[in-house]
């Protein structure tokens, strides 16, 4: 992570992560995921709330795993609780 607070991923690392942390669906649904960024946009750049945000909310994964996944890729305990608090604790309770 950067003095910005930026953190800069490889794709196949990152999808390589999905997919042992969480499961190869998962995985596959990013993929496509951010292939559909990169057309629209012409170019991958997405911040960590999109992809935290399209996880709990689009592919359903409870937010314990997601937060494994985020601190196995680096992130602070403060920054795991913000993104906690992005998806909206009543997502998890509602599953």
């Amino acid at each position: 992570m950067n003095d910005h607070g930026e953190m800069e991923l490889d794709v196949n690392d990152f999808l390589d992560e999905v997919r042992k942390t969480l499961s190869s669906k998962i995985a596959e649904s990013m993929k496509i995921f951010l292939d559909e960024i990169k057309k629209e946009r012409g170019g991958l750049l997405l911040t960590t709330e999109e992809l935290v945000l399209f996880l709990v909310e689009d592919c359903r994964v409870q937010f314990g795993k997601v937060a494994i996944l985020l601190k196995r890729l680096g992130f602070s305990d403060s920054d795991i609780r913000y993104f906690y608090t992005l998806t909206g604790p009543s997502l998890d309770e509602a599953r």
